[in-house]
């Protein structure tokens, strides 16, 4: 079984994070999509990564172990 340990800071989470930052990026400069879905969205999916960044640097260990 192959298991998948993240290739930011070896945390999975980081990973994660780094997608839905991307997302936001390419959502807030896109002018149809941002049409769409609002001037905000994108905006929220940046913070939304910035929290999991936070929260995953806050946590001393996986969520699982607690």
């Amino acid at each position: 079984m192959i298991t998948y340990k993240g290739l930011i800071a070896k945390s999975r989470t980081f990973d994660f994070a780094a997608i839905v930052g991307v997302l936001g990026v390419l959502e807030q400069n896109l002018p149809l999509v941002r049409e769409q879905l609002g001037n905000w969205y994108g905006w929220m999916l940046m913070a939304i990564s910035g929290a999991i960044v936070y929260y995953r640097k806050t946590t001393t260990g996986p969520v699982c172990d607690k």
